[in-house]
């Protein structure tokens, strides 16, 4: 099944329908196989897998993320019996039996479908102690880009907190107690930053535009450059929040990530380097992690200061998916791509030309990417945009109407209409969220929409 139109359609119909077949036919032998114990471990993850990916093309996502859920607490299980020092290790304690490279695809699997680990889980102080552990050794020089990637996708796991706040996930994903913040906070909250708050409607207009939201203009060349970097590693808080635990942690993140940047930068000078889709792919995720990890303290507003950070990521993600068009990638991946990026920056990023071209990326190409499906990513921003944008002046998305990601419920639907479960699924989602009536009243309505893709 093709995501366009492109080819022949015929073809792609008979090629579906055997793979239909075979993809019947291998479930059959495996439930029989299980259900007669002639499953070792290895092959069941290498069936949670087949079945992710099948699903997963397919569109649906609570059955795919169920199968991988189920592959990623049994090869947990399966380590936690050769002691802590495999808890959260990226090797395999017995090669034997799983590979390398079965451990790091579950491990990346974890990363791309929001898997988190409940609070009181008591493996979790251990997992987060590991990672500082590994990440206090990152070498000055990775050996080549697979050991960069290791790295930065090691940081990704301890920024888990930043990356569940920039974007709304769907409810089949398990999420930690501190992401899930009630929507009437915003009904108590008091004015903290008077300068960025509109005293009323009339006040809207008088705000001074954004110059880069002005310059819609094609981007420079040193916008993709590995060392033309823009964002400094320290976060600069006022007092009152600058010891908090979350902006200690995020200084720590800041840092790792910084570590992590110069290692690449040399590594990138090395005579037998050179530029790759892949090199690229890192370098774009580092943009957008520090762009998660920058922007993650309540404050609504902080995105604004990062307009060419944004604008990077998206240079980057052009030139990636126009590489893919010519033939260096399929439309659908299991692995973490670009989908997922474009979709916190559009909701992070109010500046009007630039979300238009998120969306305009993500709808014009259509992909796939584990569970993220770009169409669905593109639709869901088009409603945010909308709702935002129908307070907009001068160019400019006031506070007070700003929606936060972290507060809109994503709750997918099966065919029906009803909740959707882990065995369930549709092609169906409907959205949530709680927006201010006016910027004068604290008190929020209720917007909601049911997107279909």
């Amino acid at each position: 099944m093709s995501l366009d139109e492109r080819g022949d359609l015929s073809d792609l119909s008979i090629h579906h329908q055997v793979a239909i077949k075979q993809y019947t036919k291998a479930i059959r032998t495996l439930r029989e196989d299980l259900a007669s114990g002639n499953l070792d471990l290895r092959t069941i993850l290498i069936s949670c897998l087949v079945v992710g990916c099948f699903e997963g093309y397919h569109g649906n996502i609570p059955l795919a993320f169920m199968q991988l859920r189920t592959g990623i607490n049994m090869l947990h299980e399966w380590k936690q019996g050769y002691g802590d020092q495999y808890i959260f290790s990226w090797a395999s304690p017995n090669r034997h039996i799983i590979e390398d490279d079965l451990v790091t695809t579950f491990g990346r699997l974890e990363i791309s479908t929001g898997y988190a680990y409940p609070d009181k889980d008591e493996t979790e102080m251990i997992r987060r102690e590991q990672l500082w552990n590994y990440l206090s050794e990152m070498p000055p020089v990775f050996d080549n880009l697979t050991h960069a990637r290791v790295y930065l996708e090691l940081i990704f796991k301890q920024m888990e907190p930043c990356v569940y706040d920039s974007a709304p996930w769907p409810n089949t994903y398990p999420r930690p107690k501190w992401v899930e913040r009630l929507p009437e906070r915003l009904k108590h909250e008091t004015v903290s930053n008077g300068e960025n708050y509109c005293t009323s409607p009339g006040a809207i207009d008088e705000q001074p535009p954004n110059e880069t939201r002005e310059a819609n203009e094609s981007y420079p060349a040193d916008f993709l450059q590995p060392d033309s970097y823009s964002i400094q590693p320290r976060l600069y808080l006022p007092p009152e929040t600058r010891d908090s635990q979350d902006a200690v942690e995020i200084q720590l993140i800041l840092g790792e990530l910084e570590c992590w940047r110069r290692s690449f930068e040399e590594t990138m000078r090395r005579p037998d380097m050179e530029e790759t889709t892949g090199s690229m792919m890192l370098q774009m995720h580092l943009k957008n992690s520090f762009l998660c990890a920058k922007t993650y303290l309540d404050d609504v507003m902080l995105p604004d200061q990062y307009t060419y950070e944004f604008i990077q990521v998206i240079a980057i993600c052009k030139q990636l998916l126009a590489a893919f068009r010519n033939g260096e990638s399929t439309n659908f991946t299991l692995d973490f791509g670009l989908i997922c990026p474009l979709y916190i920056c559009g909701f992070k990023c109010r500046v009007r030309y630039i979300r238009q071209e998120i969306i305009n990326l993500l709808h014009d190409q259509p992909r796939r990417e584990g569970f993220w499906d770009s169409l669905l990513a593109a639709k869901v921003l088009m409603w945010i945009r909308d709702l935002e944008e129908e307070y907009a002046g001068a160019d400019v998305i006031p506070e007070w109407c700003r929606i936060r990601p972290y507060e809109v419920g994503f709750y997918m639907r099966t065919s029906d209409g009803g909740n959707a479960t882990l065995d369930e699924y549709g092609r169906e989602a409907e959205l949530v969220c709680h927006q201010r009536i006016s910027p004068d009243n604290f008190e929020t309505r209720e917007r909601r929409i049911t997107v279909r893709w």
